[in-house]
This record gives structure tokens, C-alpha cells and sequence, in this order.
């Protein structure tokens, strides 16, 4: 359940109203958050040289030329499609979909990281990563309609109908687990954080073939050593619903931090080192009547050892991300300025990118830069210092790109014009090694 870009985030954030009040008990206790503001002049940081481009070198003018298209792998086209990397980088996963098209329409497919193909398994749907070498699918309950058209069950509550799957790398077969179907995370370690969907609001982790119990929350984000998970706690579930913030640890889901119940948050976002999370709030400027509102954004870094929050206004108000040495890179919506501010807020860089939205490999030692709303919009890699365009894989379709995650390859969904056909062109997934 990835998030979305971060100017769909701020667009659902500032949609949601008020709540009445949170599902389950009250937010567990947590150590009295400090708060502190801080500012200084930029200076050097990873990638970038203060008030310049960044990756560029003093004497250069303006950023690179776009390279070729070039070096872009076709995985797979269909009318829908989903791609992932496994946690170690080696093997990447795709779904290929067809919507209203019988079972046998929707494939997934397991490649090597240079785009070998491994293992193809038809009639199975949204596929994942449970670790580095297990794959989870689905094998849903389809029913055609007196049009012909296909379409999965759904129970009394919404819920899906079907099984789920396992299987190992290479074996060449799924066998069913004991599993529900309501959404689910990954934290590539071999546990399954499970959304309940029947909206209760609730989950349960799976590991090991054994569920845990259920528990208050929607879970959004896991930790990158797969020892510490988030979870929104709201009176509406799904991936769009903001509320308090709870982080619990892995195993024994006890309670490690918990915001203040007053906030209304929609996303998390743990360093690479899961010792800090990040998370944003948007205030809104006075105005006069009438006019159109406007918002700041404020970020808050939570240290997960002592319960310290440092909160601190940015300098832009958009998409936010972190890097491999600790700094929040924030992305304006407007100026496409990225920003770095260290743990405690101080600005250490900035810098011109090619687009307001922002992503980064789980490590942090790859930020990625690119504007979702453009038709053929230029991906801008930041990776070891070095700054690189790629040509664009066409339009971006479905999913946001996803960097591995020690940031050695980039997938991106795309449409590519060279591939229309009557119903326009399909989703093409597409790999690049870096």
C-alpha cells in the first residue's frame, strides 16, 4: 500500500474534516514530547552545495541533458500493472492486469534483477513481497456478468472473496495460506501487517503461518529493518483517513510513541535507520475572506528512543523524503526547491529539481525527483553525489516509480505513445539499472 505523490497527500489531507473521535482505546502513553524550532544558513549536504543546483559542480551552467531512453527493460504491458523490487534488490515482481477480463487475464511474474524472467503464474492478482526470496498473490472468486464481463466477488462488508498464495523464488508454484484478504504491508522480513476490511479499523500481523491477535489502528509505513510499524488510528479507514499516529514495536506490537490525538495525520515517514519518523502537519495562514487558503507545511521528527519531537516550519510546502544522512529533503509544489533540513530543522541545502514530487530508496542513498501531473515528465536521480536525467519512459500510469532498495534500479509504469492500439496504450512496466 504504498502512499501516493506527495501532492495527492496534501490534496486528501486538507479534504478530510474533523473527526468525532478515534476507534479503540485511547492513545497509549509515551514519553512528554519536547518541541524546538531552529534555522540556520545552508551549508554542504550529500548531493547538493548550498543556493546551487544540485550535483552540479561550481563552474557548470544549468543541470545535465536528458539521456536517451536507452537502457529502459520492458517487464511485461496490460491494460493495469503493479512492479516491485524484493527487499534485497535481486528479483523484481509484477502484476499484470485486465480489468472486466477473465481470471487467466491477470498474471504475475518474477524476474531477476536484470530482467530474467523466473516464475509466471496466471489467475492471480496483487502481488507482493513477503521476504527476500517468498512472493504473496492472491487468487480471487471472478463471476461474468450477463455482459460478459468479469468481476471479483465481495462479501457482505466489501470484502474481497478468494485465498491467498504463497510461493518460494524458482519453485514455479503458489500454495494456499492461511491469510485474509484485507490490505497489506510488507516489512520484507516475513511479517504481514493486515488491514481489517470491513471497516473496523482494525489489524492483525501475520508471521510464520500464525496471525496475531487484532489490534486498533490502519497500518501505513514499516520501518526498513522491519522491527517498528505505524499506524494511523481514525474513524474512517483506508489509506486516505488522517488521525493520531501510533508507532508500535516488532514482535510484541507494544506502543513506542503516539501523537498528540488532537493532530489529523495521513502519512509517516521512518528514516532509513527506523530510530526516527517523520510527519507532517499543514497549517493554515490567516486570510481574508473569500480568498483561496493557504497552508504551511510543519514537519515533526520524532526521536523513537526518547520520545523527543522537534518540530520546525519548512521552507517549502510539498512532498518530503530521507536521505542516507539523517536530513528531510522537502520538494516545493511550486518552486520544485528541494530543501534539506537536518533532525533538528536546520537547513543545510538547497537546491532547482525537475518536479515537486519525491521518493526515496529505503536506505537513502537514492532520491529520486520527477513531476507526476506532466505527460512525459523527466526522472532526476540523486545517487552517490551524482546527479543524472533519464529520458522519460512516457507517462507515468498506476503506481508511483520505486527505487530498490539499496537504490541500484528504478521501476516506473508507464504508457508509452509507441504502443497505442484502439483503447490507447497499455501500462508497460519498465526496469533501469542504475
Amino acid at each position: 500500500m504504498p502512499a501516493s505523490g506527495g501532492r495527492s497527500r496534501f490534496v486528501a489531507l486538507l479534504s478530510v474534516t474533523i473527526l468525532a473521535g478515534c476507534l479503540g482505546a485511547a492513545p497509549a502513553a509515551s514519553p512528554t514530547p519536547t518541541t524546538s524550532t531552529s534555522s540556520a544558513t545552508p551549508s554542504t549536504a550529500p548531493g547538493f552545495t548550498a543556493d546551487t543546483s544540485p550535483g552540479v559542480a561550481p563552474t557548470a551552467t544549468g543541470l545535465p541533458s536528458p539521456t536517451s531512453e536507452a537502457g529502459w527493460l520492458s517487464l511485461g504491458q496490460a491494460p493495469d500493472a503493479v512492479a516491485t523490487w524484493s527487499p534485497d534488490a535481486a528479483h523484481v515482481l509484477i502484476g499484470l492486469s485486465t480489468p472486466g477480463g477473465p481470471p487467466e487475464a491477470h498474471v504475475v511474474r518474477v524476474f531477476t534483477s536484470n530482467g530474467e524472467v523466473i516464475d509466471e503464474f496466471t489467475a492471480a492478482t496483487d502481488p507482493l513481497w513477503i521476504d527476500d526470496g517468498r512472493l504473496l498473490a492472491y487468487r480471487l472468486d471472478w463471476r461474468q456478468d450477463e455482459s460478459g464481463t468479469w468481476y471479483a466477488e465481495t462479501g457482505p462488508s466489501g470484502e474481497r472473496l478468494g485465498i491467498a498464495l504463497s510461493g518460494r523464488v524458482g519453485a514455479g508454484e503458489l500454495t494456499k495460506i492461511d491469510l485474509p484478504l484485507g490490505p497489506v504491508l510488507s516489512n520484507g522480513r516475513g511479517s504481514l501487517a493486515v488491514a481489517a476490511s470491513d471497516g473496523s479499523g482494525e489489524y492483525a500481523v501475520w508471521s510464520d503461518g500464525t496471525l496475531s491477535a487484532a489490534r486498533a489502528g490502519y497500518p501505513i509505513a514499516w520501518s526498513a529493518n522491519g522491527e517498528r510499524l505505524a499506524l494511523i488510528h481514525a474513524s474512517d479507514d483506508g489509506p486516505a483517513a488522517a488521525g493520531w499516529l501510533e508507532v508500535v514495536e516488532w514482535p510484541g506490537l507494544s506502543t513506542v510513541f503516539s501523537s498528540d490525538p488532537a493532530l489529523r495525520i495521513s502519512e509517516a515517514l521512518f528514516d532509513p535507520s527506523g530510530a526516527y519518523i517523520a510527519y507532517a502537519d499543514y497549517i493554515e495562514q490567516p486570510a481574508p475572506p473569500r480568498q483561496v487558503p493557504a497552508f504551511d507545511l510543519v514537519l515533526r521528527i520524532v526521536d523513537l528512543a526518547s520520545g523527543e519531537v522537534t518540530t520546525f516550519k519548512a521552507l517549502e510546502n510539498g512532498d518530503f523524503a530521507w536521505d542516507s544522512s539523517g536530513n528531510v529533503v522537502v520538494v516545493g509544489f511550486d518552486s520544485q526547491q528541494a530543501t534539506y533540513h537536518d533532525r533538528q530543522g536546520v537547513v543545510v541545502a538547497t537546491g532547482k529539481v525537475v518536479g515537486p514530487n519525491v521518493t526515496a530508496s529505503a536506505d537513502g542513498s537514492t532520491l529520486l525527483f520527477y513531476d507526476a501531473e506532466l505527460d512525459q515528465p523527466q526522472l532526476q536521480i540523486m545517487r552517490g553525489g551524482v546527479l543524472r536525467l533519464l529520458g522519460s519512459p512516457g507517462t507515468l500510469a498506476g503506481p508511483a516509480p520505486v527505487l530498490a532498495a539499496d537504490g541500484s534500479g528504478l521501476l516506473a509504469v508507464g504508457r508509452l505513445a509507441s504502443t497505442g492500439g484502439p483503447q490507447g496504450p497499455p501500462a508497460t512496466v519498465l526496469l533501469h539499472r542504475l
